[in-house]
């Protein structure tokens, strides 16, 4: 009897995990329906960012030779050697339709004064915002076979923020990253209007510490998600939406 009660007991556990699981779907038809769409969230420089007035910018690490600013004698980032800006180009593996549309990526440069755990932080101007449940982080990088790492940060709508590993960089040429989004990151809670979407923090590139550190090259282009965008409608779910 014993064994029978914690039986059930687990049982009532899954369902509850189960309903918290998806609360914007309220029948158990709900619950299992989803509409998985592509959303791009930044192009790198040409037109969709342009209309959602985002921009890049990055920041190396310590060891980043420096130089005095003329104009304000603080030490900055020497750009000879450090540095980024668009070129020109786009990954052969885009769709054609895309590919038309597509004319700038983002390349970034870098020398470090000694080898070690040196990193390079590429930032968006201000957080973007995902859209519905998050599955999976799709995006073009360019290596040059350099023995580094890629992590992106993103941030719930509590204000935590998690680290999720890309992988290894060491390839050469162009190469589609499909990064999986983990389950134990919340992206809805069970208030109307349900879903809270991640935002993107930045993404951080590592080297290895046995890495040469006297030149580095990346270039970044197409960045997308494939997301879950399905809610149940209700009978005033028009109210849900309003913020006030």
């Amino acid at each position: 009897m014993r064994y029978s009660n914690k039986i059930i007991l687990c049982i009532f556990l899954v369902l509850g995990i189960v309903s918290f699981v998806f609360p914007f779907g309220f029948t158990e038809i709900g619950r299992r329906t989803v509409n998985m769409q592509t959303v791009l969230i930044s192009d790198f420089g040409d037109e969709y960012d342009k209309s959602q007035d985002i921009s890049w910018s990055v920041n190396f690490s310590y060891f980043a030779p420096r130089i005095k600013d003329p104009q304000t004698g603080e030490e900055v980032v020497d750009k000879t050697y450090c540095d980024y800006k668009y070129f020109p180009g786009h990954p052969s593996g885009l769709l054609e339709s895309i590919m038309a549309k597509q004319t700038n990526v983002l390349g970034i440069k870098a020398a470090f004064l000694r080898k070690g755990f040196n990193w390079i932080d590429v930032v968006p101007n201000k957080p973007i915002s995902f859209v519905g449940v998050a599955k999976t982080i799709d995006f073009w990088v360019w290596g040059g076979n350099y023995n580094w790492v890629l992590d992106i940060y993103v941030k719930d709508y509590k204000g935590y923020t998690y680290r999720i590993e890309a992988g290894s960089i060491k390839h050469i040429g162009w190469k589609n990253f499909l990064v999986n989004i983990p389950n134990y990151i919340p992206q809805y809670q069970p208030y109307v209007p349900f879903i809270e979407p991640l935002k993107l923090v930045k993404m951080r590139l590592t080297a290895a510490p046995t890495e040469r550190a006297d030149r580095f090259y990346v270039y970044f282009d197409y960045l997308q998600l494939q997301t879950d965008v399905y809610m149940e409608r209700f009978d005033g779910d028009d109210l849900g939406k309003i913020s006030w």
